[in-house]
């Protein structure tokens, strides 16, 4: 199980928390918003993606 958080997180804080904030902004906006859930989903992977590379070296 180790290895698959590795290799999916890569030992990341922020990562599984942002994933999942994402999906679940996306699932619940998406009648809302319509077509704009899909930037939203990724505009917060990419938020995520530049919390993780500001975390210490774990």
């Amino acid at each position: 199980m180790k290895k698959i958080y590795k290799f999916i997180a890569g030992n990341s804080r922020v990562t599984p928390p942002g994933i999942a904030l994402a999906i679940g902004l996306a699932v619940a906006l998406q009648p809302r918003l319509g077509w704009w859930s899909a930037p939203l989903y990724l505009g917060v992977l990419l938020l995520t993606l530049a919390a993780s590379t500001l975390e210490p070296v774990q």
